[in-house]
Protein backbone atom coordinates (compact mmCIF):
# COMPACT_ATOMS: atom_id res chain seq x y z
CA UNK A 1 0.00 0.00 0.00
CA UNK A 2 1.13 3.54 -0.60
CA UNK A 3 2.55 5.66 2.17
CA UNK A 4 -0.19 8.00 3.43
CA UNK A 5 2.39 10.70 4.18
CA UNK A 6 3.16 11.03 0.46
CA UNK A 7 -0.51 11.23 -0.49
CA UNK A 8 -1.36 13.82 2.17
CA UNK A 9 1.68 15.93 1.32
CA UNK A 10 0.95 15.90 -2.40
CA UNK A 11 -2.76 16.61 -1.95
CA UNK A 12 -1.95 19.52 0.35
CA UNK A 13 0.60 20.82 -2.13
CA UNK A 14 -1.98 20.68 -4.94
CA UNK A 15 -4.51 22.57 -2.81
CA UNK A 16 -2.01 25.28 -1.87
CA UNK A 17 -0.83 25.66 -5.44
CA UNK A 18 -4.36 25.91 -6.82
CA UNK A 19 -5.20 28.60 -4.26
CA UNK A 20 -2.04 30.49 -5.21
CA UNK A 21 -3.05 30.92 -8.84
CA UNK A 22 -4.35 34.48 -9.34
CA UNK A 23 -7.45 34.72 -11.47
CA UNK A 24 -6.32 37.79 -13.33
CA UNK A 25 -2.86 36.73 -14.43
CA UNK A 26 -1.80 37.70 -17.93
CA UNK A 27 -0.89 35.19 -20.59
CA UNK A 28 2.72 35.69 -21.54
CA UNK A 29 5.18 34.42 -24.07
CA UNK A 30 7.45 31.53 -23.01
CA UNK A 31 10.89 32.09 -21.51
CA UNK A 32 13.78 29.74 -20.77
CA UNK A 33 15.07 30.21 -17.19
CA UNK A 34 18.60 29.12 -16.31
CA UNK A 35 19.68 28.81 -12.67
CA UNK A 36 23.24 28.24 -11.50
CA UNK A 37 23.44 27.44 -7.80
CA UNK A 38 25.60 26.21 -4.96
CA UNK A 39 24.34 24.62 -1.79
CA UNK A 40 24.54 22.01 0.90
CA UNK A 41 22.76 18.67 1.12
CA UNK A 42 22.12 17.50 4.69
CA UNK A 43 21.15 13.84 5.04
CA UNK A 44 19.00 12.32 7.80
CA UNK A 45 21.06 10.90 10.67
CA UNK A 46 19.50 7.43 10.24
CA UNK A 47 21.09 7.13 6.78
CA UNK A 48 24.60 7.68 8.22
CA UNK A 49 25.60 9.60 5.09
CA UNK A 50 27.87 12.64 5.55
CA UNK A 51 26.53 16.05 4.53
CA UNK A 52 27.70 17.24 1.16
CA UNK A 53 28.35 20.62 -0.47
CA UNK A 54 27.25 20.80 -4.09
CA UNK A 55 27.03 22.85 -7.29
CA UNK A 56 24.35 22.49 -9.96
CA UNK A 57 22.19 23.93 -12.70
CA UNK A 58 18.47 24.08 -13.43
CA UNK A 59 17.06 24.58 -16.92
CA UNK A 60 13.39 24.83 -17.76
CA UNK A 61 10.50 26.57 -19.44
CA UNK A 62 8.08 29.21 -18.12
CA UNK A 63 4.80 29.49 -20.01
CA UNK A 64 3.30 32.22 -17.82
CA UNK A 65 4.18 34.55 -14.97
CA UNK A 66 3.07 32.08 -12.32
CA UNK A 67 4.18 28.62 -13.45
CA UNK A 68 7.06 26.75 -15.01
CA UNK A 69 8.95 23.46 -15.09
CA UNK A 70 12.62 22.79 -14.35
CA UNK A 71 15.03 19.96 -15.00
CA UNK A 72 18.00 19.92 -12.64
CA UNK A 73 21.39 18.32 -12.15
CA UNK A 74 23.80 18.80 -9.28
CA UNK A 75 27.11 17.26 -8.29
CA UNK A 76 28.80 17.00 -4.91
CA UNK A 77 32.07 18.81 -4.16
CA UNK A 78 35.10 17.33 -2.41
CA UNK A 79 36.33 18.61 0.94
CA UNK A 80 38.79 21.06 -0.65
CA UNK A 81 36.10 22.39 -3.07
CA UNK A 82 38.56 22.05 -5.95
CA UNK A 83 36.90 19.00 -7.52
CA UNK A 84 33.82 16.85 -7.53
CA UNK A 85 32.73 14.05 -5.20
CA UNK A 86 31.16 10.75 -6.40
CA UNK A 87 27.63 11.99 -5.68
CA UNK A 88 25.12 13.35 -8.19
CA UNK A 89 21.37 13.94 -8.52
CA UNK A 90 18.95 14.72 -11.32
CA UNK A 91 15.20 15.07 -11.80
CA UNK A 92 12.36 17.47 -12.62
CA UNK A 93 10.37 20.06 -10.67
CA UNK A 94 7.28 22.19 -11.12
CA UNK A 95 7.71 25.74 -9.85
CA UNK A 96 4.85 28.10 -9.02
CA UNK A 97 5.44 31.76 -8.28
CA UNK A 98 3.35 33.63 -5.71
CA UNK A 99 4.07 37.01 -7.30
CA UNK A 100 4.91 38.48 -10.70
CA UNK A 101 6.92 41.38 -12.05
CA UNK A 102 10.21 42.72 -10.77
CA UNK A 103 11.08 42.59 -7.10
CA UNK A 104 10.94 39.74 -4.61
CA UNK A 105 8.97 36.70 -5.80
CA UNK A 106 8.26 33.85 -3.36
CA UNK A 107 7.80 30.44 -5.02
CA UNK A 108 6.92 26.82 -4.25
CA UNK A 109 8.42 23.71 -5.85
CA UNK A 110 7.32 20.08 -6.10
CA UNK A 111 9.02 17.35 -8.08
CA UNK A 112 10.78 14.01 -8.25
CA UNK A 113 14.44 13.12 -8.54
CA UNK A 114 17.11 10.47 -8.08
CA UNK A 115 20.18 10.74 -5.85
CA UNK A 116 23.01 8.62 -7.28
CA UNK A 117 25.71 7.50 -4.83
CA UNK A 118 28.41 6.76 -7.37
CA UNK A 119 31.23 4.25 -7.12
CA UNK A 120 33.72 5.36 -4.48
CA UNK A 121 31.22 7.13 -2.23
CA UNK A 122 31.02 5.62 1.26
CA UNK A 123 28.87 6.30 4.31
CA UNK A 124 30.12 6.67 7.88
CA UNK A 125 30.38 2.87 8.18
CA UNK A 126 32.49 2.52 5.03
CA UNK A 127 29.67 1.09 2.92
CA UNK A 128 28.39 2.40 -0.39
CA UNK A 129 24.76 3.55 0.05
CA UNK A 130 22.03 2.49 -2.35
CA UNK A 131 20.75 5.02 -4.83
CA UNK A 132 17.58 6.79 -3.69
CA UNK A 133 14.48 8.03 -5.47
CA UNK A 134 13.10 11.16 -3.84
CA UNK A 135 9.95 13.25 -3.75
CA UNK A 136 10.94 16.91 -3.59
CA UNK A 137 8.95 19.63 -1.79
CA UNK A 138 10.17 23.09 -0.95
CA UNK A 139 10.12 26.82 -1.59
CA UNK A 140 12.19 29.94 -1.73
CA UNK A 141 12.38 33.51 -2.97
CA UNK A 142 13.85 35.21 -6.01
CA UNK A 143 14.88 38.84 -6.54
CA UNK A 144 14.21 39.64 -10.20
CA UNK A 145 16.10 42.47 -11.90
CA UNK A 146 14.92 41.93 -15.46
CA UNK A 147 16.80 39.13 -17.17
CA UNK A 148 19.09 38.52 -14.16
CA UNK A 149 18.14 37.75 -10.58
CA UNK A 150 19.22 36.26 -7.27
CA UNK A 151 17.67 33.10 -5.79
CA UNK A 152 17.65 31.31 -2.41
CA UNK A 153 15.64 28.19 -1.61
CA UNK A 154 15.17 25.22 0.70
CA UNK A 155 14.07 21.76 -0.43
CA UNK A 156 13.25 18.55 1.36
CA UNK A 157 14.35 15.36 -0.41
CA UNK A 158 12.04 12.64 0.94
CA UNK A 159 13.65 9.16 1.00
CA UNK A 160 12.07 5.87 2.00
CA UNK A 161 13.69 4.20 4.97
CA UNK A 162 13.38 0.76 3.32
CA UNK A 163 12.26 -1.04 0.21
CA UNK A 164 8.55 -0.92 1.10
CA UNK A 165 6.28 2.09 0.75
CA UNK A 166 4.88 1.29 4.17
CA UNK A 167 8.21 2.37 5.69
CA UNK A 168 8.59 5.86 7.11
CA UNK A 169 10.00 8.72 5.07
CA UNK A 170 13.25 10.49 5.85
CA UNK A 171 13.57 14.20 5.15
CA UNK A 172 16.93 15.36 3.79
CA UNK A 173 17.24 19.15 3.73
CA UNK A 174 18.95 20.97 0.87
CA UNK A 175 19.81 24.69 1.09
CA UNK A 176 20.89 26.49 -2.07
CA UNK A 177 21.47 29.96 -3.52
CA UNK A 178 22.50 31.22 -6.91
CA UNK A 179 21.95 33.37 -10.00
CA UNK A 180 19.04 33.19 -12.43
CA UNK A 181 19.01 34.18 -16.09
CA UNK A 182 16.07 34.42 -18.47
CA UNK A 183 16.38 33.71 -22.17
CA UNK A 184 13.53 34.90 -24.37
CA UNK A 185 11.40 37.99 -23.98
CA UNK A 186 12.74 40.85 -21.89
CA UNK A 187 11.17 41.40 -18.50
CA UNK A 188 8.41 39.36 -16.95
CA UNK A 189 5.40 41.21 -18.37
CA UNK A 190 4.34 42.06 -21.87
CA UNK A 191 2.28 45.01 -22.94
CA UNK A 192 -1.39 44.32 -23.54
CA UNK A 193 -2.64 44.31 -27.09
CA UNK A 194 -4.03 47.56 -28.42
CA UNK A 195 -7.82 47.82 -28.13
CA UNK A 196 -9.88 46.99 -31.20
CA UNK A 197 -12.67 49.39 -32.14
CA UNK A 198 -15.94 47.47 -32.52
CA UNK A 199 -18.29 50.36 -33.21
CA UNK A 200 -18.14 54.16 -33.23
CA UNK A 201 -21.05 56.61 -32.98
CA UNK A 202 -21.36 60.35 -32.56
CA UNK A 203 -20.89 60.33 -28.79
CA UNK A 204 -19.55 56.82 -27.98
CA UNK A 205 -16.84 54.45 -29.21
CA UNK A 206 -16.99 50.74 -28.32
CA UNK A 207 -13.73 48.75 -28.06
CA UNK A 208 -12.74 45.27 -26.91
CA UNK A 209 -9.46 43.98 -25.45
CA UNK A 210 -8.49 40.86 -23.48
CA UNK A 211 -12.04 39.60 -23.11
CA UNK A 212 -13.44 42.93 -21.88
CA UNK A 213 -15.71 45.47 -23.54
CA UNK A 214 -15.25 49.18 -22.95
CA UNK A 215 -17.52 52.10 -23.79
CA UNK A 216 -15.75 55.46 -24.08
CA UNK A 217 -17.85 58.62 -23.82
CA UNK A 218 -16.76 61.73 -25.65
CA UNK A 219 -17.87 65.10 -24.35
CA UNK A 220 -16.52 68.42 -23.21
CA UNK A 221 -15.90 67.19 -19.67
CA UNK A 222 -13.31 64.67 -20.84
CA UNK A 223 -13.45 60.94 -21.39
CA UNK A 224 -15.32 58.59 -19.07
CA UNK A 225 -15.00 54.79 -19.10
CA UNK A 226 -17.00 51.83 -17.96
CA UNK A 227 -15.57 48.27 -18.20
CA UNK A 228 -17.68 45.13 -18.04
CA UNK A 229 -16.79 41.43 -18.59
CA UNK A 230 -17.96 39.89 -21.85
CA UNK A 231 -20.13 36.79 -21.24
CA UNK A 232 -19.42 33.56 -23.08
CA UNK A 233 -23.12 33.15 -23.80
CA UNK A 234 -25.82 35.78 -24.15
CA UNK A 235 -25.91 39.41 -25.19
CA UNK A 236 -25.05 42.82 -23.73
CA UNK A 237 -26.57 46.06 -25.05
CA UNK A 238 -25.06 49.42 -24.15
CA UNK A 239 -26.78 52.73 -24.92
CA UNK A 240 -25.86 56.28 -24.02
CA UNK A 241 -27.74 59.43 -24.95
CA UNK A 242 -31.29 59.92 -26.27
CA UNK A 243 -33.18 56.89 -27.49
CA UNK A 244 -32.39 55.95 -31.08
CA UNK A 245 -29.92 58.83 -31.32
CA UNK A 246 -27.26 56.53 -32.70
CA UNK A 247 -29.02 53.26 -33.23
CA UNK A 248 -27.24 51.57 -30.33
CA UNK A 249 -30.53 50.12 -29.09
CA UNK A 250 -30.75 47.86 -32.10
CA UNK A 251 -29.85 44.23 -31.79
CA UNK A 252 -26.70 43.15 -33.60
CA UNK A 253 -27.08 40.94 -36.63
CA UNK A 254 -26.46 37.20 -36.35
CA UNK A 255 -25.41 36.58 -39.92
CA UNK A 256 -22.70 33.98 -40.12
CA UNK A 257 -22.82 33.25 -36.36
CA UNK A 258 -23.35 29.73 -35.06
CA UNK A 259 -26.46 29.08 -32.96
CA UNK A 260 -25.64 27.66 -29.55
CA UNK A 261 -27.81 25.39 -27.41
CA UNK A 262 -28.34 28.28 -25.01
CA UNK A 263 -29.70 30.47 -27.79
CA UNK A 264 -32.03 27.68 -28.92
CA UNK A 265 -33.35 27.38 -25.38
CA UNK A 266 -34.05 31.13 -25.27
CA UNK A 267 -35.90 30.94 -28.60
CA UNK A 268 -37.97 27.99 -27.35
CA UNK A 269 -38.98 29.80 -24.20
CA UNK A 270 -39.85 32.95 -26.11
CA UNK A 271 -42.04 31.03 -28.56
CA UNK A 272 -43.93 29.31 -25.73
CA UNK A 273 -44.37 32.64 -23.94
CA UNK A 274 -45.80 34.18 -27.11
CA UNK A 275 -48.16 31.23 -27.58
CA UNK A 276 -49.48 31.29 -24.01
CA UNK A 277 -51.96 34.22 -24.45
CA UNK A 278 -53.25 32.69 -27.68
CA UNK A 279 -53.78 29.33 -25.99
CA UNK A 280 -55.63 30.98 -23.13
CA UNK A 281 -57.98 32.79 -25.54
CA UNK A 282 -58.51 29.52 -27.42
CA UNK A 283 -59.35 27.67 -24.22
CA UNK A 284 -61.75 30.44 -23.16
CA UNK A 285 -63.55 30.22 -26.51
CA UNK A 286 -63.66 26.44 -26.27
CA UNK A 287 -65.11 26.65 -22.74
CA UNK A 288 -67.97 28.85 -23.89
CA UNK A 289 -68.62 26.61 -26.86
CA UNK A 290 -68.53 23.49 -24.72
CA UNK A 291 -70.91 24.98 -22.19
CA UNK A 292 -73.44 25.66 -24.93
CA UNK A 293 -72.98 22.23 -26.47
CA UNK A 294 -73.55 20.53 -23.12
CA UNK A 295 -76.66 22.57 -22.41
CA UNK A 296 -78.08 21.73 -25.87
CA UNK A 297 -77.29 18.07 -25.33
CA UNK A 298 -78.96 18.04 -21.94
CA UNK A 299 -82.05 19.75 -23.32
CA UNK A 300 -82.13 17.30 -26.23
CA UNK A 301 -82.10 14.22 -24.05
CA UNK A 302 -84.67 15.69 -21.74
CA UNK A 303 -82.54 15.87 -18.60
CA UNK A 304 -84.99 18.18 -16.91
CA UNK A 305 -84.30 16.63 -13.53
CA UNK A 306 -80.58 17.61 -13.61
CA UNK A 307 -79.97 20.20 -10.92
CA UNK A 308 -77.89 23.36 -11.62
CA UNK A 309 -75.19 22.09 -9.20
CA UNK A 310 -74.91 18.79 -11.06
CA UNK A 311 -74.76 20.61 -14.37
CA UNK A 312 -72.00 22.87 -13.07
CA UNK A 313 -69.97 19.86 -11.92
CA UNK A 314 -70.41 18.26 -15.33
CA UNK A 315 -69.22 21.37 -17.11
CA UNK A 316 -66.20 21.76 -14.84
CA UNK A 317 -65.25 18.13 -15.42
CA UNK A 318 -65.39 18.60 -19.19
CA UNK A 319 -63.35 21.79 -18.96
CA UNK A 320 -60.70 20.06 -16.90
CA UNK A 321 -60.45 17.23 -19.41
CA UNK A 322 -60.10 19.67 -22.32
CA UNK A 323 -57.44 21.66 -20.46
CA UNK A 324 -55.52 18.46 -19.76
CA UNK A 325 -55.55 17.50 -23.44
CA UNK A 326 -54.29 20.96 -24.43
CA UNK A 327 -51.52 20.76 -21.83
CA UNK A 328 -50.45 17.36 -23.16
CA UNK A 329 -50.25 18.75 -26.69
CA UNK A 330 -48.16 21.73 -25.55
CA UNK A 331 -45.85 19.36 -23.64
CA UNK A 332 -45.44 17.19 -26.72
CA UNK A 333 -44.50 20.28 -28.75
CA UNK A 334 -42.05 21.35 -26.05
CA UNK A 335 -40.40 17.90 -26.08
CA UNK A 336 -40.13 18.03 -29.86
CA UNK A 337 -38.31 21.37 -29.66
CA UNK A 338 -35.77 20.07 -27.14
CA UNK A 339 -32.80 18.05 -28.45
CA UNK A 340 -33.27 14.31 -28.07
CA UNK A 341 -31.28 12.73 -25.25
CA UNK A 342 -29.14 9.75 -25.96
CA UNK A 343 -30.81 6.61 -24.63
CA UNK A 344 -27.49 5.03 -23.58
CA UNK A 345 -23.73 5.19 -23.99
CA UNK A 346 -22.81 6.80 -27.29
CA UNK A 347 -19.01 7.14 -27.47
CA UNK A 348 -17.52 10.35 -28.77
CA UNK A 349 -14.38 12.24 -27.80
CA UNK A 350 -15.40 14.98 -25.36
CA UNK A 351 -11.91 15.62 -23.99
CA UNK A 352 -8.45 14.21 -23.50
CA UNK A 353 -5.54 14.42 -21.07
CA UNK A 354 -1.84 13.73 -20.97
CA UNK A 355 0.50 13.18 -18.02
CA UNK A 356 4.01 12.36 -16.83
CA UNK A 357 5.12 10.66 -13.65
CA UNK A 358 6.95 7.73 -12.19
CA UNK A 359 6.68 4.48 -10.27
CA UNK A 360 6.89 4.62 -6.50
CA UNK A 361 7.65 0.88 -6.36
CA UNK A 362 10.23 -1.25 -8.07
CA UNK A 363 10.93 -1.30 -10.94
CA UNK A 364 11.70 2.45 -10.88
CA UNK A 365 10.40 3.99 -14.09
CA UNK A 366 9.41 7.31 -15.61
CA UNK A 367 6.01 7.19 -17.29
CA UNK A 368 4.27 9.12 -20.09
CA UNK A 369 0.60 8.51 -20.82
CA UNK A 370 -2.68 9.83 -22.15
CA UNK A 371 -6.42 9.32 -21.79
CA UNK A 372 -9.53 9.98 -23.87
CA UNK A 373 -12.87 11.08 -22.42
CA UNK A 374 -15.53 9.24 -24.43
CA UNK A 375 -18.45 10.86 -22.65
CA UNK A 376 -20.81 9.73 -19.87
CA UNK A 377 -21.73 6.09 -19.49
CA UNK A 378 -25.38 7.18 -19.12
CA UNK A 379 -27.02 10.57 -19.79
CA UNK A 380 -28.68 10.31 -16.39
CA UNK A 381 -25.27 10.40 -14.67
CA UNK A 382 -23.00 12.78 -16.61
CA UNK A 383 -20.31 12.70 -13.88
CA UNK A 384 -19.45 9.04 -14.66
CA UNK A 385 -17.37 8.91 -17.85
CA UNK A 386 -15.68 6.20 -19.91
CA UNK A 387 -11.94 6.96 -20.02
CA UNK A 388 -9.55 4.58 -21.84
CA UNK A 389 -5.85 4.97 -21.07
CA UNK A 390 -2.47 4.21 -22.64
CA UNK A 391 0.84 4.68 -20.80
CA UNK A 392 4.45 3.83 -21.68
CA UNK A 393 7.24 3.68 -19.11
CA UNK A 394 10.98 3.19 -19.15
CA UNK A 395 13.70 2.61 -16.58
CA UNK A 396 14.80 -0.28 -14.37
CA UNK A 397 12.09 -2.61 -15.68
CA UNK A 398 12.95 -2.06 -19.31
CA UNK A 399 9.89 -0.85 -21.22
CA UNK A 400 6.37 -1.11 -19.82
CA UNK A 401 3.01 -0.62 -21.53
CA UNK A 402 -0.32 -0.15 -19.75
CA UNK A 403 -3.60 -0.29 -21.65
CA UNK A 404 -6.77 0.12 -19.57
CA UNK A 405 -10.48 0.90 -19.87
CA UNK A 406 -11.61 2.97 -16.88
CA UNK A 407 -14.77 4.51 -15.50
CA UNK A 408 -14.02 7.91 -13.94
CA UNK A 409 -16.28 9.82 -11.55
CA UNK A 410 -15.82 13.58 -11.07
CA UNK A 411 -17.01 14.72 -7.65
CA UNK A 412 -18.49 18.14 -6.96
CA UNK A 413 -15.88 20.88 -7.04
CA UNK A 414 -14.77 22.62 -3.86
CA UNK A 415 -13.53 26.19 -3.76
CA UNK A 416 -10.29 26.81 -1.91
CA UNK A 417 -8.98 30.35 -1.91
CA UNK A 418 -11.38 31.22 -4.72
CA UNK A 419 -10.10 28.47 -7.03
CA UNK A 420 -12.14 25.36 -7.97
CA UNK A 421 -10.60 22.20 -6.52
CA UNK A 422 -12.27 19.07 -7.97
CA UNK A 423 -11.50 15.55 -6.70
CA UNK A 424 -12.08 12.47 -8.85
CA UNK A 425 -11.61 8.71 -8.73
CA UNK A 426 -11.58 5.95 -11.32
CA UNK A 427 -11.31 2.21 -11.74
CA UNK A 428 -11.19 -0.30 -14.57
CA UNK A 429 -9.59 -3.34 -16.13
CA UNK A 430 -6.26 -3.20 -17.92
CA UNK A 431 -3.34 -5.06 -19.44
CA UNK A 432 0.25 -4.50 -18.25
CA UNK A 433 3.33 -5.70 -20.12
CA UNK A 434 7.01 -5.32 -19.10
CA UNK A 435 10.14 -6.40 -20.90
CA UNK A 436 12.14 -6.82 -17.65
CA UNK A 437 9.71 -7.11 -14.71
CA UNK A 438 10.65 -7.13 -11.05
CA UNK A 439 10.84 -10.52 -9.27
CA UNK A 440 7.39 -11.90 -8.65
CA UNK A 441 5.72 -9.99 -11.48
CA UNK A 442 4.83 -11.50 -14.85
CA UNK A 443 5.86 -10.03 -18.17
CA UNK A 444 2.22 -9.80 -19.27
CA UNK A 445 -0.76 -9.75 -16.92
CA UNK A 446 -4.31 -8.49 -16.54
CA UNK A 447 -4.57 -5.85 -13.82
CA UNK A 448 -7.16 -3.83 -11.94
CA UNK A 449 -6.45 -0.14 -12.54
CA UNK A 450 -7.47 2.21 -9.70
CA UNK A 451 -6.66 5.81 -8.92
CA UNK A 452 -7.72 9.11 -7.42
CA UNK A 453 -6.62 12.71 -7.72
CA UNK A 454 -7.56 16.36 -7.89
CA UNK A 455 -7.79 18.89 -10.71
CA UNK A 456 -7.09 22.61 -10.34
CA UNK A 457 -6.88 25.60 -12.72
CA UNK A 458 -3.89 26.47 -14.80
CA UNK A 459 -2.07 29.63 -13.68
CA UNK A 460 -4.00 32.77 -14.49
CA UNK A 461 -7.06 30.98 -15.88
CA UNK A 462 -10.43 30.01 -14.43
CA UNK A 463 -11.55 27.94 -17.41
CA UNK A 464 -10.05 25.89 -20.23
CA UNK A 465 -7.40 23.20 -19.61
CA UNK A 466 -6.85 22.10 -16.00
CA UNK A 467 -3.88 20.55 -14.23
CA UNK A 468 -4.26 17.37 -12.18
CA UNK A 469 -2.25 15.55 -9.52
CA UNK A 470 -2.96 11.85 -9.11
CA UNK A 471 -2.05 8.64 -7.31
CA UNK A 472 -2.52 5.58 -9.53
CA UNK A 473 -2.58 2.06 -8.12
CA UNK A 474 -2.11 -0.69 -10.73
CA UNK A 475 -3.11 -4.25 -9.85
CA UNK A 476 -5.06 -3.03 -6.80
CA UNK A 477 -2.22 -0.72 -5.63
CA UNK A 478 0.48 -3.36 -5.99
CA UNK A 479 2.32 -1.00 -8.38
CA UNK A 480 1.93 2.68 -7.41
CA UNK A 481 2.52 5.69 -9.61
CA UNK A 482 2.54 9.44 -8.98
CA UNK A 483 1.25 11.41 -11.98
CA UNK A 484 1.09 15.10 -12.90
CA UNK A 485 -0.76 16.11 -16.05
CA UNK A 486 -3.14 18.40 -17.88
CA UNK A 487 -6.75 17.76 -18.87
CA UNK A 488 -8.26 19.39 -21.98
Amino acid sequence: MTNPTIVRALAAAGAVLSAAFPAGAQRLGPTVPVEIFVGRQEFASELRVPDQELVGVRLGLDLADFAGIRGFYWRGLNDDRDGTAPLQAYGAEAQLNLNSGRGITPFLVAGVGRVDFMEGFTDEDGNQPDDQDAAILGGGARLDLGRVGLMASARSYLFQAGDSLSDDLRSNLQLSAGLTFRLGRAGRRVAADAPRVVRETRDTVYVTRDGEARAERRDGDGQQFVTIPVPREGEIYLRYGPSDSSGVNRRPGLEGAGVTSGQMELVRRQVLADLEPMLRDLMAAERAELRELVRDELRRIGAAGLTPEAEQRLLENLEARVALRVQERVGATDAAVRPARRPGFSPRVEGWSTYAGGNLDRPRQFVLGGRLDLGPLSPRNPALSVVPELAIGGGDGGVSVLLAANLQYDFSALRLGGAPFQPYAYGGLGFLAMTDPAPGRAKREAVLDLGYGVTFPMPGRTDGPRLFLEHQGIDFFDLNRLLLGIRF
